[in-house]
């Protein structure tokens, strides 16, 4: 079972905690966590460009001149795609859906792997709680002592107290577990 050390918020070392082997020992598959990061990226990512038809050009209802005896190309319409204001034929529209599906144990199986890797590299770090909340100024500063390079922090409940006390600290996040 992989041992990690555990820090009390001022970056003094209190002792170990082993992890399960099932969430912390798995062989990392790189092309699998790729997907899988990939994939989460696409589905936060929205369809912002967008351009209108001719139908949805505002104007253009009347025939420009008539159809026969001026000399110049029929027109239908001032707002077809081959008029300056006129609508664009094959533009982006924000109707794109770029979402990618990817099955529920992959995820699972990707979140294993990333976190036994940072188990492996000794990256990954468990500071003590004393409360209901973690304090900013002491988990900022025994981040420091640990010699923890990112201040990303795991905390127990989504969205609680001690998540929202980790946004404060300076390239710190916190999310739930």
């Amino acid at each position: 079972m992989p041992n990690v050390s555990i820090y009390s918020q001022d970056g003094k070392s209190v002792g170990e905690m082993s992890l399960p082997e099932a969430y912390f020992g798995v062989k990392a598959k790189p092309k699998l966590v790729h997907e899988v990061l990939v994939a989460q990226q696409a589905n936060r990512r929205k369809a912002v460009a967008h351009t209108k038809n001719r139908g949805e050009v505002s104007g253009g209802g009347k025939k420009p001149w008539k159809q026969k005896g001026t000399g110049r190309a029929r027109q239908g319409s001032i707002r077809s795609p081959q008029w300056v204001g006129g609508g664009i034929v094959f533009g982006p529209r924000a109707e794109r859906n770029f979402s990618v599906k990817v099955n529920r144990k992959a995820k699972q199986k990707a979140l294993f792997m990333a976190l036994s890797d940072k188990v492996a590299n000794k990256s990954l770090l468990v500071i003590e709680s004393s409360g209901p909340g973690v304090q900013r100024a002491p988990y900022a500063h025994g981040a420091e002592s640990a010699q923890c390079e990112t201040r990303h922090g795991a905390v127990g409940e989504p969205r609680g107290r001690a998540q929202v006390s980790l946004g404060g600290v300076p390239e710190g996040r916190g999310s739930g577990v």
